[in-house]
């Protein structure tokens, strides 16, 4: 995709547009896809997906304990968009949004991404020292967002109405009984 920003203006009248593209294309995320991708063709093993997930979470500076629930959520999106992914949480707080993933590129042709993003939003939680986990990465759920679930004990609801799902009535002309 391509983003449209004005240049710097240079004298009188309307400066002209710049265009760039807004995919993350800078050398350090290009050569962070290229090795991961090196090593995925060469990964094996059920525990890839924690084990980056892990070593990547620990390298991530400031992610400060979270003083409450709300605070552990925002922590981890801060941290996501410092990595270079495009994340926003719901307004209740119990999923996060990612709009933009600087690997995306790559994950046709290794979903494990996925399962180490997964990973990696559960690790980030859990270094907040907050009861709040991942309960589920929904992957693609429109085209280039994903959201993660969040498990969180202190958001529980007054009530809840399920709404069941109504089949054909049997009664109506024309519907097998």
């Amino acid at each position: 995709s391509v983003a449209r920003e004005p240049a710097e203006a240079a004298g009188r009248g309307r400066p002209r547009w710049l265009y760039r593209s807004s995919r993350a294309t800078s050398a350090p995320i290009r050569f962070l896809a290229e090795a991961l991708t090196a090593q995925l063709s060469r990964a094996g093993g059920s525990d890839i997906a924690a084990d980056a997930a892990a070593r990547w979470a620990s390298a991530i500076p400031g992610l400060p304990p979270a003083a409450t629930p709300d605070d552990a959520v925002d922590g981890t999106v801060d941290a996501l968009n410092r990595l270079g992914f495009t994340a926003t949480a719901s307004p209740v707080g119990d999923a996060i949004a990612v709009t933009a993933c600087p690997y995306s590129d790559l994950v046709d042709g290794n979903p494990v991404i996925c399962d180490i993003h997964a990973a990696l939003v559960g690790r980030l939680l859990e270094q907040t020292g907050q009861p709040v986990s991942v309960a589920a990465l929904d992957i693609g759920i429109r085209e280039g967002v994903c959201v993660a679930r969040l498990r969180r004990p202190d958001l529980t609801p007054v009530r809840t109405i399920t709404i069941q799902e109504r089949g054909p009535d049997p009664t109506a002309e024309g519907t097998p009984t």
